[in-house]
């Protein structure tokens, strides 16, 4: 269900939760408008407070986005961002054209742009550019999507948040127009993966592809749960005006499939869209799965029948196989990992198999990863690593008093005279290699440090190991007295003797004021 933020005062929302309480119901809730990528916190933080969701327990999860995607239209209002990101990962935009073989894409007036649909699916000289857009947009969805959660737990530590994912990861979507969510890094940024099941429409051999997307998530983040946020057909005959027995039929037949597929790959939930039929006449359609009247459909008998068995079925069967792939090496992303592997994916499960899946960074950590940067470049220092990566989730700056202040990207941190400059770092890794501090590594190369450069020094030892999507808090000291002149600062990781590597969040340190 959702609820838009002009309608808060009208009360509806309270009164079908109350109805949902009584009949041991629980709402996955749609908070609108906006999504994450340009929130609207503070109308979310109202819809939250006003209605005093985070004390309702018949809400489980808050719904942030409805089924988005990145065509050309949602991507170019981020091309900014994509070229400062281009800048900050390669350390300027000719590196990147070295690194890539290939020039940076620029419209007529020379500003940098994204990729063309041609360049998606096709190999060319672009594919290592095409690599660093996925990894860009890796990085993009991060930022939005955790910020957004880790406002709404400021008010709301107890509430799950996600998205419906529309398409994201969907084996065999291959368009070129529309480049699709991943879960690579959403999945530590999110408490759900929610896709969509509108690409499974058809057979059994078009809903099979839909074990391979829970495999994906599971090498994503195996201790989130990954569940089908939407999944239906309809039935309506446009010709006839009308539902009709054969189309009636094949809902009940694909309602069974995808139970099959559910009960088999071990995913963790389903919502059938939708529940009244009849002619839905905005999108000119009928996936009810009763009657208008309220009688039964066909698919109605196999959702009682299946629920009850799919609800029973044991969790998903621990990996037997491991296939290994490498989204750098398909500009199609998922769908070429997927027709790389498929055969290999559906040999082991007919063979009583479980198969999972692996990249050749899965199961390493900062002292023995491939030195590969993304696109399987080498390392060169001016290159993102590829399976190393750190993002800041928040930067503070101690003041004073004692407190802590948040510094932004690009911020400028005025200093106390005579007090030294301490920060505080939250950061996550993002990388598939654990990052292993120095106290651990002994003589060999890539312990890790939180670094700061630029007109000030200084290396800080992380205290502990730290895996996968696993965000740590540390301080940072800068200097023991304000600088004399203004001064530019750098903020990183280095695992030493081997690579720096994630983010570079910049910060201006201000000159100390005359006495």
């Amino acid at each position: 269900i959702f609820l838009y933020h002009d309608d808060i005062k009208a009360q509806n929302l309270l009164d079908i939760l109350r109805r949902m309480d009584t009949l041991g119901m629980k709402a996955n809730l749609s908070l609108r408008p906006g999504t994450p990528m340009e929130f609207p916190w503070e109308q979310v933080r109202e819809m939250i407070e006003y209605l005093r969701l985070a004390q309702n327990d018949t809400v489980y999860a808050y719904d942030l986005a409805w089924e988005p995607q990145f065509r050309e239209w949602e991507r170019n209002p981020f091309n900014p961002q994509w070229q400062a990101w281009i800048v900050e990962r390669y350390g300027s935009l000719e590196n990147a054209e070295a690194d890539w073989g290939f020039p940076v894409p620029r419209d007529d007036a020379g500003n940098v742009v994204n990729f063309s649909p041609s360049q998606i699916g096709t190999d060319g000289p672009w594919n290592k550019m095409i690599a660093a857009y996925r990894r860009f947009l890796d990085t993009l969805l991060y930022e939005k999507y955790a910020e957004a959660r880790r406002l709404i737990r400021t008010i709301d530590p107890h509430t799950l948040v996600s998205f419906r994912m529309s398409m994201a990861g969907d084996p065999t979507d291959v368009q070129t127009l529309a480049l699709l969510y991943d879960f690579a890094y959403l999945a530590g940024a999110v408490d759900i993966l929610e896709p969509e099941g509108y690409g499974r429409i058809g057979d059994w051999e078009r809903i099979k592809p839909g074990w391979f997307t829970y495999e994906y998530a599971r090498w994503a983040n195996p201790s989130i749960p990954m569940i089908w946020a939407e999944a239906g057909v309809h039935v309506w005959d446009m010709a006839h005006h009308d539902f009709t027995e054969e189309r009636m039929a094949f809902q009940a037949t694909y309602y069974t499939d995808f139970y099959r597929m559910l009960e088999q790959s071990g995913a963790d939930g389903i919502y059938w869209w939708w529940y009244p039929g009849g002619f839905r006449v905005n999108e000119r359609s009928d996936y009810g799965i009763i009657n208008p009247n309220g009688t039964d459909r066909p698919v109605t008998k196999v959702i009682k029948e299946q629920g009850p068995v799919f609800l029973q079925a044991p969790d998903a069967k621990p990996v037997d196989v491991w296939l290994t792939f490498d989204r750098d090496a398909h500009t199609n992303g998922l769908s070429g990992v997927y027709t790389d592997l498929q055969e290999s994916f559906w040999n082991a499960i007919a063979t009583g198999n479980t198969p999972g899946l692996k990249t050749d960074g899965t199961g390493t950590d900062s002292t023995n990863c491939p030195p590969l940067a993304v696109g399987n470049s080498p390392w060169t220092g001016n290159n993102p690593p590829k399976y190393l990566d750190a993002f800041f989730d928040y930067v503070e700056v101690q003041n004073s008093d004692g407190s802590w202040k948040q510094v932004l990207p690009g911020g400028i941190i005025t200093p106390t005279l005579g007090q030294p400059v301490k920060l505080r770092v939250t950061f996550t890794n993002l990388g598939e290699a654990a990052l292993i501090p120095p106290a651990e590594t002994g003589e060999t190369p890539g312990g890790v440090y939180a670094t700061a450069s630029g007109g000030v020094q200084t290396a800080v030892p992380l205290p502990q190991r730290l895996n996968r999507f696993e965000q740590l808090q540390m301080e940072l000291p800068l200097t023991d007295a304000p600088p004399t002149e203004n001064t530019s600062v750098v903020l990183s990781f280095d695992a030493k003797g081997r690579t720096t590597f994630g983010q570079r969040f910049a910060v201006i340190l201000q000159a100390a004021p005359p006495t």
